[in-house]
């Protein structure tokens, strides 16, 4: 997983991850792509998140 500050509250994370859909249906070694912004002292909010 890599993790990139965009600014002072907004994170970049980025991992690889397996995929099971509704239909059984998997994939192996995709990217997950999420930024996560922080809303609080001790709370996020997820702005982003991609699978590819």
């Amino acid at each position: 997983m890599t993790k990139h500050n965009v600014d002072s509250s907004t994170w970049h994370l980025e991992a690889y991850c397996d995929d099971t859909n509704a239909f059984g249906a998997k994939a192996k070694g995709l990217t997950c792509d999420d930024v996560v912004t922080l809303t609080g002292e001790s709370s996020a909010k997820r702005t982003s998140f991609d699978v590819y």
